[in-house]
């Protein structure tokens, strides 16, 4: 029997994802058993770069398709929560003349979380940086509606043309295991 999908845990705390290959082998009167384990971690990480590659491949194919704005926004909010493995999201436009927010497209996002959360848009237009959150509870200026719905954890991503920024991409999660790390912030800095 093969039997994938398992995870060990190292003494030193990393984690292993491994396959095995059980089989029984008669030898004489006596039935063995030969296991083979095997570390995939490589494989599915591998996995994992092709997946968000190709999820690269379909905002880009949807942004250079669609001159609908309206049409556009909603797929760029869902392809970039995917890609950064959250719960919920939304993409808010700028306008670069009055600097305020307008217009945002949300997926899987209740509207008083992205309602409530235009004062986070604020401050990555303001810092024209990269928001990593991996405690939003936490913060003092957390909002309770916001921790009401479930979020946890967020990444505002700044979209910056000609040094203003004329859209944030928002991605939250709803558990404290959806922590953005490098990683994920580079991929929607490179959709940004």
């Amino acid at each position: 029997h093969d039997v994938t999908g398992i995870r060990l845990k190292k003494k030193n705390g990393s984690i292993l994802s491994v396959a095995f290959s059980i089989s029984v082998i008669n030898m004489d009167e006596e039935k063995m058993i030969q296991v083979i384990i095997k570390d995939i971690s490589a494989e599915e990480q591998q996995r994992r770069y092709l997946n968000d590659l190709e999820t690269l491949n379909r905002i880009t194919f949807e942004i250079t398709s669609q001159l609908e704005i309206d049409e556009l926004m909603p797929k760029l909010a869902e392809h970039t929560v995917d890609l950064a493995g959250g719960d919920g999201g939304f993409v808010s436009l700028v306008d670069k003349d009055m600097g305020e927010i307008i217009n945002k497209y949300a997926y899987n996002l209740l509207e008083p979380v992205y309602e409530n959360c235009i004062p986070l848009v604020a401050e990555a237009v303001r810092k024209k940086h990269t928001l990593v959150i991996n405690d939003y509870p936490a913060l003092p200026q957390a909002l309770k509606d916001v921790v009401n719905e479930g979020v946890k954890t967020a990444l505002l991503v700044p979209v910056l043309v000609d040094n203003e920024v004329r859209a944030v991409i928002s991605v939250f999660g709803f558990s404290y295991k959806k922590k953005f790390d490098d990683y994920h912030k580079n991929l929607l800095e490179a959709v940004a």
